[in-house]
């Protein structure tokens, strides 16, 4: 299942962009700014970002450019009121691969993602490994020593924050806002159990645990 990342400050367009995306059966990401992009960029393999132009804190260009100059190849859609051919090329210039004027119908959106999922996979493959243990990002897999670890959604997000994250402490706040951030059932318990769940399935040595619990603060991923 593809997952995409939506950069829009304006909160009625976010839902109506979040909405059409979701019943398309798109996992969906969305925030309101660049530093919140970036974030998420840093910590999540998203498939196709769709960002938008003009944002409280910066440009969608420069996020495009930042991408391309750490050698992130991630599809970008920028979406933006501008409709001058040198605000199209200025875009396109930046690293973005499609380019859409508002208003726009829901249906182009889609047609725009759908065109950029369907590109070569090793665009953007990408795997990460540590501590024995590999997540391939595109097929959505994660394996132990060669063996299926037969993760589910959220299991394989919390494993793919943590293992870009190692050694990073995140709250059970920051995980919330990271892995169920279009959800409202992100309890402190939904969370432990989740992780609880995820521990069984990755854990070999009790002694050494990949994933430590930090009294008072969160968790992290043992390097």
């Amino acid at each position: 299942m593809s997952k995409l990342l939506v950069v829009e400050d304006e909160s009625s367009t976010q839902e109506l962009i979040v909405d059409a995306l979701k019943s398309a059966h798109y996992v969906v990401d969305a925030v309101s700014s660049a530093e919140e992009a970036r974030a998420y960029i840093q910590s999540v393999q998203y498939d196709v970002l769709v960002l938008d132009w003009q944002l409280p804190d910066g440009s969608g260009v420069e996020i495009c450019s930042w991408l391309r100059s750490e050698g992130n190849n991630v599809p970008v859609i920028l979406l933006t009121a501008r409709a001058k051919i040198g605000d199209k090329v200025d875009g396109l210039d930046s690293g973005a691969d499609d380019y859409l004027t508002k208003p726009f119908d829901q249906r182009e959106l889609l047609a725009r993602v759908a065109a950029l999922l369907r590109r070569p996979a090793q665009t953007y493959v990408k795997v990460v490994s540590a501590r024995g243990i590999s997540l391939d990002f595109v097929n959505h897999i994660a394996h132990r020593d060669e063996a299926d670890l037969n993760l589910n959604r959220k299991e394989f997000a919390l494993l793919e924050l943590f293992m870009r994250n190692p050694s990073r402490v995140f709250s059970p706040d920051e995980l919330a806002g990271r892995v169920w951030s279009t959800e409202s059932d992100a309890s402190v318990e939904t969370i432990r159990q989740t992780i609880l769940r995820l521990r069984q399935k990755i854990e070999v040595d009790p002694q050494k645990p990949l994933i430590r619990t930090i009294r008072g603060v969160g968790y992290r991923f043992e390097v």
